[in-house]
């Protein structure tokens, strides 16, 4: 009804505004980088990003959108006690698999470098970019929770504009503090992890008060720690993962393959380049990121 199209305007609003600011502050930032260091380090960083990126969608198990879908039917139906089981299960999971995939990668570095890459001095990049892998990955997961609350305030605040705003002022800090490239990477990573934990807070957070609101005595009670149905969350989840895959090679396959192929120098000035076309697309990713809860609680 018109409760349900006020709420996609104000949130596909929200989310649009938040998206929009969140990848003009990320523009400055890659600005910065490529002015302070040259296109072959902004190749660099573009390049562990993608990684980075990738190694994300392997770790959520497809449980930002399983989670997202299981919580906003709970919310939708008031049902206050399965709540915290939901949240754990799309949170706990990924974040341990990231840990997982973290660890894999960070010895595997030399030999992604030198094989993949044919570039040897990728090495101390990828290992710093695949520690964040599990936050990243947290990052998510704990945004599409907000948002299956039917608001995405919490998630464009903090995964679009403070992870922008906190990277550029940890560069800044870290420039100032007398650091070369590895500002870009260290502001990467803690960026990352303050973010994420925020995100999660923030998502647990919405959850309470839902929890608070009901007055029903199965809601005085936690549950276990996981659901009873938690391998139905994971068992839906799971073929939505290759779908996040072909996404990420859709966008990065490009830059992928100039890595292999090129340059650093050359996949920098692509990747600059390539960054302009990502502000034209901005209509349809904060709808669907709205409507996403809204037509699970519904269905």
């Amino acid at each position: 009804g018109d409760g349900l199209l006020e709420t996609a305007a104000q949130g596909g609003a929200t989310a649009f505004a938040g998206t929009a600011l969140g990848r003009l502050i990320s523009l400055g930032l890659q600005i910065m980088v490529s002015r302070s260091f040259g296109p072959e380090y902004f190749g660099l960083y573009a390049t562990g990003i993608i990684i980075c990126q990738i190694l994300r969608v392997l770790s959520s198990l497809g449980l930002q959108k399983g989670g997202m879908r299981y919580l906003a039917i709970a919310v939708e139906r008031r049902d206050a006690p399965a709540l915290p089981g939901i949240i754990n299960t799309a949170t706990y999971l990924p974040f341990a698999g990231g840990v997982v995939i973290a660890v894999i990668g960070f010895f595997l570095a030399p030999f992604l470098a030198a094989v993949c890459f044919n570039r040897p001095d990728m090495v101390n990049v990828l290992r710093h970019f695949v520690i964040a892998v599990p936050f990243l990955s947290l990052l998510q997961i704990s945004a599409d929770l907000s948002r299956a609350f039917k608001t995405t305030k919490y998630a464009a605040m903090i995964e679009d504009v403070f992870f922008a705003v906190l990277q550029i002022a940890l560069f800044l800090a870290f420039r100032a503090a007398g650091f070369g490239f590895e500002s870009v990477l260290y502001s990467f990573v803690s960026s990352a992890i303050v973010a994420s934990l925020v995100m999660l807070s923030l998502a647990r957070m919405q959850a309470s008060r839902l929890y608070r609101a009901s007055h029903t005595p199965a809601a005085k009670q936690r549950g276990p720690l996981f659901p009873a149905n938690w391998m139905e969350i994971v068992a839906y989840s799971l073929p939505l993962m290759p779908l996040g895959l072909l996404f990420v090679a859709n966008n990065f396959m490009d830059i992928i393959m100039l890595n292999i192929l090129g340059s650093a120098a050359g996949v920098g000035e692509y990747a600059a380049a390539a960054r302009w076309i990502i502000m034209f697309v901005l209509i349809m990713q904060p709808l669907n990121l709205i409507f996403g809860p809204m037509i699970a609680s519904q269905f």
